[in-house]
Order: C-alpha cells, then sequence, then structure tokens
C-alpha cells in the first residue's frame, strides 16, 4: 500500500521537479548548518573562553599571540611555531572561587579545592593530595591573557551568527518550495478526481452515497499532501538530520556514538509495531468519519422525506451512534499514541541525557582519568537532542502517515 500511494504521489511530483530538487538540496543545507553549529560553539568554549587554563610558556620575543606579564613574555604552547624560542619558566591560569589565579609550573588534572584565604589550590589525584601556591589576577591580567583568543573568538561568534542567518534563509525557501509543491500537488489531484467523477458510469455513482463519495474524494486529496508532507518530514529531514548527526557524535566520542547504534534495533521494532497498532485504529476512524459525513449529506437532502414521515428521532440516534462510535476511535488512537508512541520518546530522550551525563562524569572521574571539557558536553548533549528529535518527529508523523495510507 505505501509503494501504490507513493507511486500516485510521484505521478504529480514529476511535474515539479526543479521544486523538489531545491527543496531536498534546502534541506540538506539545513540539516549541514545544524551539524556545524555544536562543534562551532565546542571550539569557542574549549579552546578559547575554556582556553585560558592551557599552560602558558615563557618565550624570548613578543608577537600577536604572546603576553607580557611581571616583565616576561609568554605564550601558550598551541601558539609556539618554529620561530619561538622556549624558556624554562611556565606558568597556568586556573578560574576558581571569586575569579581568576596563576601559578608557578603546571597544575596536575584531578577535583580542584580552591583555598582563598590560604592561597592555595588542592587537586585531589589518583597519587593523592597536591597542594599549589596560587595568586589572585585582577581585570586588566585577565584580559591580557585573553587578548590572543580575541580574534579567534570573534571569527567564531561571526560564524555562529552566519549559520543562523543561513539556516533561516534556507529553511524560508525550503518551507516556501514544499507550500508550493503541495499547492500544486493539491490542484492537480483536484482536478483528476473531478474528472474520474465525469467519467463514472450512473450506476456507480448509485452505489455509494453521494456525501460517502464526496468525503472519500477531500480524504484522498488530503492524504496526498499529507502523504508528501510526511516524506519531506522523515524520509528527507529526518533521515538526513539522522544521518547528519551521527557524524558529528563519531567525531566527538566514537565509542559512545557506536554504542548509541544498538538502539536502532529496538526502535525498529518499536516502530513497527506502533505502526501496525495505530494503522488498524486509523482505519476504522477514517471509515465513521466518512460515514457521518455521509449521513450528514443524507439529512440535508431528505429533511422534508424525514419531517413528513417523523423520521427526525431516528436520524438523530444513527447519528449520535456514529458520532459517539468516532469519538471511541479517535481515543483508541490517543491511546496508542500516549502508550508507545512520542509521548514514550520524551522519556528515553530524559533517561540518555542522564546516562550521557553519567559516562561523560564517569570518564572525568573515573579510572580511566580522561578529560572532558564544558564544550564538548554541550556539543555532545546537543547532538543527543538532534538524534532524539526526528526520532520524536518520526512518531508524530507516523500517525498522519496511516491516516494518508488510509
Amino acid at each position: 500500500m505505501m509503494w501504490i500511494a507513493c507511486k500516485n504521489l510521484w505521478r504529480y511530483l514529476k511535474n515539479y521537479k526543479k521544486l523538489l530538487g531545491f527543496t531536498i538540496g534546502s534541506i540538506v543545507i539545513v540539516q549541514g548548518l545544524l551539524l556545524i553549529s555544536p562543534l562551532l560553539v565546542r571550539e569557542l568554549i574549549d579552546n578559547h573562553i575554556s582556553g585560558i587554563e592551557q599552560v602558558f610558556v615563557e618565550v624570548s620575543h613578543e608577537s600577536d599571540k604572546t603576553v607580557l606579564f611581571e616583565g616576561s613574555i609568554y605564550k601558550q604552547m598551541r601558539y609556539i611555531d618554529a620561530k619561538d624560542e622556549i624558556l624554562p619558566k611556565k606558568i597556568q591560569v586556573i578560574g576558581g572561587t571569586g575569579g581568576f589565579y596563576y601559578t608557578n609550573g603546571t597544575i596536575e588534572k584531578g577535583g580542584r579545592v580552591f583555598d582563598t584565604g590560604r592561597n592555595i589550590l588542592t587537586v585531589n589525584t589518583d597519587v593523592g593530595k597536591i597542594e599549589y601556591p596560587i595568586k589572585s589576577l585582577d581585570k586588566s591580567a585577565v584580559i591580557k591573557f585573553y587578548t590572543p583568543s580575541f580574534k579567534p573568538m570573534i571569527f567564531l561568534i561571526c560564524l555562529i551568527f552566519g549559520r543562523a542567518i543561513l539556516t533561516i534563509i534556507f529553511n524560508y525557501f525550503q518551507r516556501l518550495t514544499t507550500a508550493l509543491l503541495t499547492i500544486n500537488i493539491t490542484k492537480d489531484a483536484r482536478m483528476d478526481a473531478v474528472e474520474s467523477l465525469h467519467k463514472m458510469s450512473i450506476a456507480e455513482l448509485k452505489s455509494e452515497p453521494a456525501g460517502k463519495l464526496s468525503a472519500r474524494i477531500v480524504h484522498d486529496v488530503s492524504g496526498l499532501m499529507t502523504l508528501f508532507s510526511v516524506i519531506i518530514n522523515i524520509f528527507f529531514n529526518a533521515t538526513i538530520g539522522l544521518v547528519f548527526t551521527y557524524i558529528g557524535m563519531f567525531y566527538l566520542n566514537p565509542l559512545l556514538a557506536a554504542l548509541t547504534f544498538l538502539v536502532v534495533p529496538i526502535i525498529y521494532f518499536w516502530l513497527r509495531r506502533f505502526s501496525k497498532s495505530l494503522y488498524r485504529v486509523a482505519s476504522r476512524a477514517t471509515e465513521v468519519n466518512s460515514l457521518i459525513i455521509a449521513n450528514v449529506n443524507e439529512v440535508i437532502n431528505g429533511i422534508n422525506i424525514l419531517q413528513v414521515f417523523n423520521q427526525k428521532e431516528k436520524s438523530k440516534t444513527k447519528f449520535n451512534v456514529l458520532s459517539k462510535e468516532f469519538v471511541e476511535e479517535q481515543m483508541n488512537e490517543v491511546r496508542v499514541q500516549l502508550a508507545i508512541g512520542w509521548n514514550l520518546i520524551r522519556f528515553f530522550k530524559a533517561a540518555f541525557t542522564c546516562a550521557i551525563i553519567f559516562y561523560f562524569g564517569w570518564l572525568q572521574l573515573g579510572p580511566l582519568g580522561g578529560v572532558v571539557l564544558a564544550g564538548t558536553v554541550y556539543a555532545y548533549l546537543d547532538y543527543l537532542n538532534r538524534l532524539l528529535d526526528p526520532l520524536d518527529l518520526l512518531f508524530i508523523e507516523f500517525g498522519n502517515l496511516q491516516h494518508a495510507l488510509v
């Protein structure tokens, strides 16, 4: 049935290939822009805002990446090039309680405890506690240490802003072309429906109530529009979004990204169960809705006869039975959606977020002794939401898809 419906849809879409191509191209560009957004924020936070805590080494001459502090010239190791002569002295800047501090030498990784009264930093490492003497930095000194990062930070902020503008522009054109496609498909489908009506024999027209026949035409055209919307949302937006999201996740943490693949079979069987349950309910709800429209049409056309033969109560009772049946079918659909549909995705989203935070916390504090930066955690959580949002959309749109197929 899905293949037949898509084939019917393509019969209309093939007349607007340029619009369709522009729509798909816009979706790909938007998803690509969404892919780089967390990476830009991660670069800004980890390497520039938090990057001030990377070790500064003393060098022999000044440049645009050096910092003059207490009569010595310092430069971070990431900016060292072949022209630099590295001297033995090192300092490290750390952010802590009430501001920024610095210490001579380098600080081991571990849990930090600041004692500002004694100007001591205690670091809890695997081998024990290590104490470092620290000195407070005033505002002007902090600005000095941030100066080498000002240009890259401004450049990254401009990129983030530009990405947002481009996303808005391409989203606008994608929605515009999608609307144009939907309008044109609807127009063509209605013209075909009217033409088919004129070709029907009298016997075929008499075999079904006029109201039900008109309801079927309206629902068929509406279903075609819904099918196109679902295909754009699911098979292009959601699918391309998932692919790009996994690219970003593998770039950040291949192990964790590989582990998320374990949920794919679960989602597949879950979606199959959900679609079968929803299709049964949607079929019955659509049929009852057509009967209601047909019943209303019969009442309108035969109101004089109903009044003459005193059949108003009987007609009203029939309509009430259909209305009650329609409400029950609609409630069944709501129950399916809430029980095994998009509502459950929200629960899994919260559970996965907790799992990701636990994983990075364990990586930072556990036996592996890994280093986790705030920007990396932010980027991965952003990708996690982008991974689950298409699934949320998938389950919401699947209900529309079942109605469209019916």
